[in-house]
């Protein structure tokens, strides 16, 4: 099989997407191009064109900061005073024929366009994975890594992958350039992860489209905050692109994988009676895979209906019925508009209330002037979907502590006071003439301490006649209702969980057993799950994960993430390969000394320093999901492995 060399460290980076040298237009582009410029992102049309052209006005525009999501975001733009002085010169540059399409520059040039877009000259550690997300060239995460000549792949080389969501499909991708055999197990009936497993209504991301996609692959979204159909959508194109359907074995549970010392292999059992032997088993399953059902005395006695949101009865009525809603996280919150619009009644049971942020264009369709920009207007795609990942890599300043702020006020910072001010407006706005409900809807804990989820509606459905929300402990459920501390009884005919997963079971329902036969359970008693960059645990060689103990990165879509993982787990599989090694595991000291700086940097961030429960913080009180560090400096441990860390053999 051929192998794959990871692209060279040469004086231009990328290709441009199409081969053509020049663009041509037609003559409908006066009113195409007008209304294609009211939907364009300025400053990436001003970089675009800057890219293109070299004009030194576009290089000197003056450029503002403007707060969204109630200050939760920055989003650098050009000066309102000059965007209409951009749209002239992008008017003239669109109108004439035959352009000139260069390639990408040098990235000398790229770095000095990047520290333009953003108005400031980026620090060291950024400009690696902003040029990689920049996303020029066919795969601009490329492995930096190659098979050294003369190494070949034996032939019974396997690998298991188990999870078919947005990281195990990556990972798939990665190992299908080297050539490398691999199968795809998962319990579900299809790819597509957590997104099959929930099917509620009202489900569709809460990060923009454009960075909830693979670099090498963006897509033709239709919604700016993508549906579960379009998300699903997106997975079947990048799947049937990939050819990955006969390397998977969908339907199917991994119920036990067992490591073989003497043969360095797995042993992958599953739940029709087969199984798999791998050099390496990647799991893939991700945080939201096992939903979490709450412990409330009585729950299975109750007599009507009831499921959780990540098993939606697709068939069942709510019209005329009377709803309890137990849950008001991402999965509640997001069900609950539509719950209302449908039911006769709902009481919306909260225990905590969460910060909610408004985002807009939430729900809008994305114009057909955004897709004409990216059809006609060579790099404009790859600016403007840089500039969402910019955009939302700014929130990480939410996270830090300012020890000076934080002796005077006890609190986390200025920034995140303020952050707390802006959104305690919004439900005064959205709540107004209801104190009642602004006092039971404020959260007491910080901004950022819990996951900030994106208003669907909640307010506005709080504010229905049909809607009640109770802030009282439910003490119990009984046949045909729920019963709170007070005792007053709310009868029901249906209970929706909108209750979460059980995010510190990682990777459910697999026993894994290492070296000694001992499980990842047992090795996580003292304090919870751990591991080394999220991804390596002492005594299990050969075995890896996506998505696990204090991975969940400060910023950036999910499948930026799930491909720095894949082309981290391929890059020590590569080492292997290269060093004639079985296995690869990483060193015990490495570990420690690896979660022993995890928990220092933790006593600088919010999670740390006022932790208020939720999935964020495991059993033990330690912040379990979270990567403490700046995204940048992950995402920079990830595309440089410290091989160093491991033991080869």
């Amino acid at each position: 099989m051929t192998q794959h060399e990871p692209g060279s460290d040469s004086t231009r980076i990328g290709t441009p997407d199409a081969s053509s040298s020049s663009v041509s237009v037609s003559s409908e582009q006066p009113h195409v191009i007008a209304e294609a410029l009211n939907d364009a992102d300025l400053n990436a049309l001003r970089l675009t064109l800057l890219q293109l052209t070299g004009d030194p006005e576009l290089r000197d525009m003056p450029l503002e900061s403007v707060s969204i999501r109630n200050g939760r975001l920055w989003q650098t733009v050009v000066h309102h005073d000059h965007q209409d002085r951009l749209k002239e010169i992008a008017t003239a540059y669109l109108s004439r024929a035959g352009r000139d399409v260069p390639p990408p520059p040098a990235r000398a040039t790229i770095v000095d366009l990047l520290n333009n877009f953003s108005g400031h000259e980026l620090p060291g550690l950024e400009i690696e994975m902003a040029i990689e997300d920049l996303g020029f060239g066919d795969f601009p995460r490329d492995l930096k890594v190659g098979l050294d000549p003369g190494t070949f792949i034996p032939d019974d080389f396997h690998v298991t992958i188990i999870g078919g969501g947005n990281s195990g499909i990556a990972v798939a991708i990665y190992l299908q350039r080297l050539g490398i055999n691999f199968t795809i197990v998962d319990r579900q009936p299809r790819f597509g992860g957590t997104w099959v497993a929930n099917h509620y209504p009202g489900l569709r991301v809460d990060v923009s489209s454009f960075i909830y996609q693979y670099k090498f692959a963006p897509y033709k979204w239709r919604s700016y905050y993508a549906t579960r159909g379009e998300v699903l959508q997106y997975v079947d194109y990048i799947v049937d692109r990939y050819g990955l359907r006969p390397a998977a074995r969908l339907g199917t549970c991994v119920e036990e994988a067992d490591w073989d010392q003497e043969r360095c292999r797995w042993t992958v059992r599953l739940d029709d009676g087969t199984s798999l032997s791998s050099n390496v088993v990647i799991s893939a399953s991700g945080l939201f895979n096992m939903p979490h059902t709450p412990d409330i005395p009585g729950l299975a006695l109750f007599g009507g209906a009831m499921f959780h949101t990540a098993s939606w009865n697709d068939d069942y009525d709510v019209s005329g019925k009377v709803v309890a809603l137990i849950g008001n996280g991402s999965s509640g919150t997001q069900v609950m508009p539509w719950l209302a619009s449908n039911a006769v009644k709902v009481y919306a049971f909260q225990r905590t209330p969460n910060w909610i942020v408004p985002v807009a264009l939430y729900h809008e369709k994305v114009p057909e002037g955004v897709h004409w920009l990216f059809e006609h207007l060579p790099y404009y795609q790859n600016w403007h979907n840089y500039g969402a990942h910019e955009t939302n890599s700014k929130g990480q300043i939410g996270h830090e502590l300012d020890p000076g702020w934080y002796a005077e006020h006890h609190t986390l910072s200025a920034a995140n006071d303020s952050l707390r001010k802006n959104l305690e407006e919004y439900i005064a706005s959205k709540l107004d003439g209801r104190p009642d409900l602004i006092e039971k809807s404020i959260p007491k804990q910080a901004p950022l301490s819990r996951r900030l989820i994106v208003d669907n509606g909640w307010y506005d459905s709080l504010m229905r006649p049909n809607v009640e929300l109770v802030t009282k402990q439910i003490s119990m459920v009984c046949e045909s209702g729920i019963v709170t501390a007070d005792g007053q009884r709310y009868e029901v005919d249906t209970v929706v969980l909108g209750s979460g997963f059980e995010v510190s079971r990682y990777f459910w329902p697999v026993t894994y057993k290492g070296v000694s036969g001992r499980s990842l359970e047992d090795a996580w008693r003292l304090d919870g799950a751990r591991a080394y960059l999220g991804m390596s645990y002492p005594e299990f060689p050969n075995f890896f994960s996506c998505y696990g103990p204090n991975s969940q990165p400060r910023s950036g879509g999910h499948h930026l993430w799930a491909e720095s993982w894949a082309r981290y787990v391929t890059s020590l599989i590569v080492a292997m390969l290269n060093r004639g090694a079985q296995a690869v595991e990483v060193r015990r000291e490495a570990f420690a000394e690896f979660n022993e700086a995890l928990d220092e940097r933790f006593k600088t961030t919010v999670w740390g320093v006022v932790p208020s429960g939720g999935y964020y913080i495991n059993s033990h009180g330690r912040p379990g999901v979270h990567m403490p560090y700046w995204s940048h400096e992950y995402y920079d441990m990830l595309a440089n492995p410290a091989l160093s860390d491991y033991d080869f053999r």
